[in-house]
């Protein structure tokens, strides 16, 4: 199986006045976003900015930065690669706010001849990120979704005279979507395509909106056959199904994902495991009314608030976990019959 590293290795050396910028390229840089830029790339459009080879060589010298280990391999190969290498990283964002329930970030990758690529990250390991994403379940929108909306929009003011492409991975992709949707209708004329790697959906009341339906044509789902992620809340947009060599949620890893010549290997449809979550979600959606959603949702991660843990990681230490059980075993025999009426009805 080939997949993004393989790209690189194969079209690197093609520069991309000469080879249009793909799919591809747009989940390369959808990927490098997970690593942690703050203090390589400066804050906002005003500072210096930097190219992905002088990037790389400060992220690779403190490996905590990076998501997971395939990304030391991703740096080595765009720090070298013409096409990637002189690309100039600007604009990026880094926030996290326990108080309102938000993780957002966001870079701007500059390429020649009058183009430009906002990138969105997705959720990272943070117990906050994942709450968000939580609270999509409900919410008309949540923090991020606001903030991207508000960063197309400086993003397309920094740069006025340049078109753009924007994308994510998982929750960086429903950004991608929500703030091409939602910017000023006059900088919609600007975005290219919008790409979505398996990023969940909206509510039925946004996707019904004009700004969702005026930037429909530009816009494409990228699942893997057995999608969960990508499967949840409703999508109106037009999606492509690829092979993974991965089982269940491990598929949401795009290195996993195969890639042949400057595509990926294509699947017709998405798995019978896939198309059943996608039902039984929809199916529970609809049966808990929203007040009941966000109950359900605030009751199960109050578990979690008396943990000193910011990531999931740490919520597996002994002290944690022993105050998990804690908290599980004080609750309200009210709050407890809230998670498990939600349980029972998924």
């Amino acid at each position: 199986m080939q997949n993004l590293l393989d790209y690189i290795k194969w079209r690197g050396d093609l520069l991309v006045e000469k080879v249009p910028f793909c799919d591809v390229d747009a989940l390369i840089l959808s990927q490098l976003s997970y690593t942690r830029l703050t203090g390589i790339v400066e804050e906002g459009f005003d500072g210096i900015p930097v190219t992905i080879e002088e990037a790389g060589r400060i992220a690779l010298a403190e490996p905590e930065r990076l998501k997971q280990s395939e990304d030391d391999d991703l740096w080595k190969l765009v720090m070298e690669s013409p096409r990637f290498k002189d690309l100039i990283l600007t604009g990026h964002i880094d926030h996290f706010d326990i108080a309102t329930e938000k993780q957002f970030s966001a870079m701007t990758v500059l390429m020649p001849e009058g183009k430009a690529v906002i990138v969105f990250r997705g959720t990272d390991l943070t117990i906050v990120g994942w709450k968000e994403d939580f609270n999509m379940s409900f919410a008309d929108f949540v923090p991020a979704q606001a903030e991207a909306v508000a960063y197309v929009e400086s993003a397309a003011k920094a740069c006025p005279d340049r078109d753009f492409y924007i994308c994510g991975h998982s929750k960086g992709g429903n950004l991608a979507v929500y703030g091409s949707a939602f910017c000023q209708p006059e900088l919609q004329d600007r975005i290219l395509q919008i790409r979505n790697f398996d990023g969940p959906g909206f509510s039925g009341e946004n996707i019904e909106k004009p700004g969702m339906k005026a930037i429909l044509p530009k816009t494409r789902t990228y699942l893997p056959q057995s999608s969960v992620v990508g499967m949840l809340l409703e999508h109106e947009e037009e999606f492509t199904v690829i092979h993974s060599k991965s089982i269940g949620l491990m598929q949401h890893d795009v290195y996993r994902w195969e890639v042949v010549g400057n595509g990926f290997v294509i699947e017709e449809e998405t798995a019978d495991s896939s198309q059943f979550i996608d039902k039984a979600l929809k199916q529970w959606l609809q049966n808990m009314p929203k007040e009941k959603r966000e109950a359900f949702v605030e009751t199960v991660f109050s578990i979690l608030d008396d943990c000193d843990a910011v990531t999931l990681k740490e919520l597996f230490s002994k002290h944690n976990a022993l105050t998990v059980m804690k908290n599980l075993t004080a609750m309200e025999a009210e709050d407890r019959d809230m998670i498990q009426e939600g349980l029972h009805i998924l």
